[in-house]
C-alpha cells in the first residue's frame, strides 16, 4: 500500500514510529500506548482480553489494576490518533482490537510480501525489515517477533537466491548472500551450504574471478566474526580453480590502478604547504592500525581539515588504501547517509535500504574515508559509522570533528593549536634582529605570513610588525 493514501501509519520496525495524516503522534503517546498498538498489530485485527494484554505488554504493572491501567492508556491511545481513534475498538467487555483496514503497518505488509514468490515483493519484504522488529524492547513477545521475521527475511532472500539460480544470474544469487551477512551474522552458520551451491555453478561456468571475489568475501566476513576458516568442503570447491588462473586473478590485482573511488570523492587540493605538523603526523600513522575508526578533534580553525588530508593520503599510501574525502558542510542529521552515498556514487534502489547499498559497495574495497566537519551531524554521524565498520572488514574511517562520535572501538587524536612564540613586546614596539630570526623559526609565524602573503602581495615580517603579527598568529 503507498504510505501516500494511508491515513495510519503504524512503523514497528526498528524504533517504533506512529504517524495520521503523515505526521507523527509519537510525543502525544506514551511508551505503554505503543506498546499496546504493536501488541495488537500483531493480531490482524482480532479481538483480545485485556487481561491476555496485561500479562504480555504490562508485566510491570501488577501491583495495579491492570484493567484501569489498560483503560488510562486506551484513552490516551485514541486522544493521540484523533480522527483514526475508532480503530481501537471495545468489541466486547475487556476486550479490545485494533482496525488496520486501509491503514499502512510494515510488520503486515513484510509478512503479506515473505509469502509471494515475486522478486520484486521480496525484495520490498527485506527492506521493510532492515532493522528488528521494535529494536527498542526486550519483552518476550517482541523477542520472540523479533525471531520471527528474521526467519522470514532469510527465507525471503533464500527465495531470491534460487530465483537468480534459476535465470542464471549468478551476480544477484551472489548479492542476496552478501545482503544477508551484512544483517545477520549468524546466518552463515546455519547456511554455508548455499554458498557451496553458488560456487559450484561458478566453478561449472569458469566465473573463476567472480568466485575468487566472493570467497575472499566470505572468508574475510567468518574470520571477523567467528574466528574461522570456511568449512572444508568450501575450501575445496575454492581450491579447484586452476593454479594457472587463480595467479593471474592476483597478479591483475598487483597492476597499478586507478583509484576504486569516483571522482566526486578526491581529495581537495590546497594551495599551501602543511606547516608544523611532522610530528603530529608521525604520532597518527605510528598509532592508526590500532582502530579502524580515528577522530581528529580541535578547536575552529585549527587546521584540522589540512591536517588530516595530508595525515590520511600518506597513511593510505602507506597501507595500500584507496583514500576519499566527504565533506559534510552542508549536511544536516537527515542528509549525512544521502551526501556519503552520492560522494561515492551509490544511487538508490528500490526495495534496499541505502545504508545496505553502501555497506554492499564498500564491503570489500580497501578503503579509507575521510569525513570532515562532523560536530554539527555527530549522531547521524556515529550511527552510520557504526554500521558501516560493522559490515565492512576492509574500511577504515578518518573524521574530523570538535567533538568525539563516542562509538565503541573509536580512537581519538587530538590536533593542539601551533605553537606562538612568546614576545612579551607592547604592540608598536621594534623587537631585536636575532629574536626576529627566532620568530620566523614558528611554525605559527610562517604560517601566518605565508598566508598574509597570498593577500598582501608585497608583506614582509619586519621588527615594527613583528608583535602585532605574532599576536595575530596566535
Amino acid at each position: 500500500m503507498d504510505e501516500a493514501y494511508s491515513p495510519l501509519q503504524l512503523l514497528l520496525f526498528g524504533t517504533p514510529d506512529v504517524r495520521v495524516d503523515g505526521v507523527s503522534v509519537q510525543r502525544a503517546l506514551s511508551h505503554k500506548g505503543v506498546l499496546l498498538l504493536a501488541f495488537l498489530a500483531l493480531t490482524s485485527g482480532r479481538p483480545v482480553s485485556t487481561s491476555v494484554i496485561a500479562d504480555a505488554v504490562f508485566p510491570d504493572s501488577q501491583s495495579e489494576d491492570p484493567h484501569e491501567v489498560i483503560k488510562k492508556i486506551v484513552q490516551q491511545v485514541r486522544r493521540a490518533l484523533r480522527e483514526e481513534a475508532y480503530r481501537l475498538s471495545t468489541p466486547a467487555p475487556r476486550m479490545l482490537a485494533l482496525d488496520l483496514e486501509g491503514a499502512l503497518c510494515d510488520w503486515a505488509v513484510f509478512h503479506t510480501m515473505c509469502r509471494e514468490s515475486r522478486p520484486e515483493s521480496l525484495r520490498h519484504a527485506i527492506a521493510l525489515h532492515s532493522r528488528p522488529f521494535v529494536e527498542t524492547e526486550i519483552y518476550g513477545w517482541i523477542g520472540a517477533e523479533q525471531a520471527r521475521c528474521l526467519r522470514l527475511r532469510q527465507e525471503a532472500l533464500e527465495k531470491l537466491f534460487r530465483l537468480a539460480l534459476e535465470s542464471a544470474d549468478l551476480a544477484s544469487a551472489a548479492q542476496c548472500l552478501s545482503e544477508q551477512l551484512l544483517f545477520d551474522s549468524s546466518f552463515i552458520t546455519l547456511k554455508e551450504a548455499l554458498w557451496r551451491e553458488l560456487y559450484a555453478l561458478l566453478l561449472q561456468r569458469q566465473e573463476f574471478s567472480l568466485f575468487h571475489f566472493h570467497y575472499l568475501q566470505l572468508r574475510a566476513f567468518l574470520d571477523r566474526t567467528a574466528g574461522r576458516e570456511p568449512e572444508p568442503e568450501t575450501q575445496a570447491l575454492y581450491q579447484k580453480i586452476p593454479k594457472a588462473v587463480l595467479i593471474q586473478i592476483l597478479k591483475a590485482k598487483e597492476r597499478p590502478r586507478k583509484s576504486v573511488l569516483p571522482d566526486t570523492a578526491r581529495l581537495p587540493n590546497f594551495p599551501f604547504a602543511l606547516l608544523g605538523r611532522e610530528e603530529q603526523k608521525r604520532e597518527l600513522k605510528a598509532a592508526f592500525t590500532h582502530s579502524r575508526l580515528w577522530t581528529v578533534i580541535g578547536t575552529g580553525g585549527v587546521g584540522k581539515t589540512r591536517f588530516t588530508v595530508e595525515a590520511g593520503q600518506e597513511i593510505a599510501t602507506d597501507l595500500k588504501l584507496d583514500v576519499g574525502f566527504i565533506d559534510l558542510v552542508p549536511a544536516s542529521p537527515e542528509t549525512v547517509l544521502q551526501i556519503v552515498s552520492a560522494t561515492l556514487g551509490i544511487k538508490e534502489r528500490f526495495g534496499v535500504p541505502l545504508t545496505l547499498s553502501l555497506q554492499e559497495y564498500l564491503i570489500l574495497k580497501n578503503v579509507l574515508l575521510i569525513l570532515d566537519n562532523c560536530e554539527h551531524v555527530i549522531e547521524a554521524v556515529a550511527e552510520l559509522s557504526a554500521e558501516l565498520l560493522k559490515g565492512c572488514p576492509n574500511l577504515h574511517l578518518l573524521c574530523t570533528s570538535r567533538e568525539t562520535l563516542r562509538v565503541d572501538g573509536e580512537r581519538v587524536f587530538l590536533l593542539p593549536p601551533l605553537a606562538v612564540p612568546t614576545l612579551s613586546i607592547p604592540e608598536g614596539s621594534v623587537i631585536a634582529p636575532d629574536r626576529l630570526q627566532a620568530c620566523l623559526e614558528s611554525d605559527a609565524v610562517r604560517l601566518f605570513c605565508e598566508r598574509a602573503s597570498a593577500v598582501i602581495s608585497n608583506f614582509a615580517f619586519t621588527p615594527q610588525n613583528a608583535p602585532w603579527s605574532s599576536n595575530s598568529a596566535a
